[in-house]
């Protein structure tokens, strides 16, 4: 420890060679990364609260546009600067997350439940149950999001509910075709004919022999959909058919941005790589899931 302490401290050790040695160990260690990563995210998501240094939705114009710390101007008060109306952009960062990561669990939630019932009766029953809910989901994939999201936002206003509706009609549809899939396979296997046979009730089939045996494909769907809903989110906050202002939304920190993208790069800046590195490390978890829970990548 003494010597790692020391190779990390030394002045003689320059600033690239510590960033180039983290990526190495990054590299070497992916899940621990992508861990502590999602811990950085979450706990202040969680704690917005008690960790972030200002009220996200009140400014001061005083302080407007206010540069990062160590630029010219910036001030630790103000670690990543302010936006045009003077408010702190890391605090609203802080809770900006808060916003995203509660959407994104409510949508898949609701998405994977009725997605995997549906897919479930699609496998299992076939024949006219699965034409009615396939032909139901192509309806809807035909059906831009975004579009839905502002017919939605026209009848309802912009708000949180309209964007956790849209989110779950959109994916929905993807736990209901892979379900159906992996169903499709199971339903003729040995083990479904013998529930039969012992006179299992087809509620019990569905709910204690098939739906174990997709858990792992719906675990890692849902891991992958994280970074989906947040860029979906963040999508129609940006177009305004999302959460509305002064809601400290990423997706509409980076649209207040947009216009100042010369003079005050950082209001869009951060909350854009917030959004890049969250969707990049649930992309990369969901793969890591994909890999350990899948058995014939397992041994590979």
């Amino acid at each position: 420890m003494a010597n790692i302490a020391n190779y990390w401290l030394s002045p003689a050790i320059s600033a690239r060679s510590r960033c180039l040695r983290m990526v190495a160990q990054a590299r070497q260690y992916p899940l621990l990364s992508l861990l502590v990563f999602l811990f950085v995210l979450v706990t202040p998501a969680i704690f917005a609260d008690f960790i972030a240094p200002h009220d996200p939705i009140r400014g001061n114009i005083l302080e407007r546009l206010m540069p990062p710390a160590w630029l010219d101007g910036g001030s630790w008060n103000h670690p990543l600067g302010t936006d045009k109306l003077g408010r702190d952009v890391l605090s609203r960062i802080i809770f900006g997350a808060r916003i995203s990561l509660t959407i994104a669990v409510i949508s898949i939630i609701c998405g994977g439940i009725v997605g995997t019932t549906l897919g479930l009766i699609a496998g299992y029953f076939g024949g006219l149950w699965d034409h009615i809910i396939m032909r139901s989901v192509d309806i809807k994939i035909s059906i831009p999001s975004i579009l839905l999201a502002l017919i939605l936002s026209a009848a309802m206003g912009p708000s949180y509910i309209t964007v956790i509706i849209v989110v779950a009609l959109t994916l929905w549809t993807r736990y209901a075709r892979l379900v159906r899939g992996e169903v499709l396979a199971l339903r003729n296997q040995d083990f479904i004919s013998r529930a039969q046979v012992s006179g299992c009730s087809t509620a019990r089939i569905l709910s204690h022999h098939l739906l174990p045996n997709v858990v792992n494909t719906i675990i890692v769907l849902a891991t992958l959909e994280v970074g989906v809903v947040i860029i979906l989110e963040a999508s129609l906050s940006f177009l305004g058919a999302g959460i509305p202002p002064p809601n400290p939304a990423w997706g509409l920190m980076v649209a207040d941005g947009r216009a100042l993208v010369i003079n005050a790069w950082w209001v869009s800046f951060f909350p854009g790589l917030a959004i890049l590195l969250t969707v990049l490390s649930m992309n990369l978890l969901g793969d890591w899931l994909r890999d350990k829970l899948d058995p014939k990548l397992r041994n590979l």
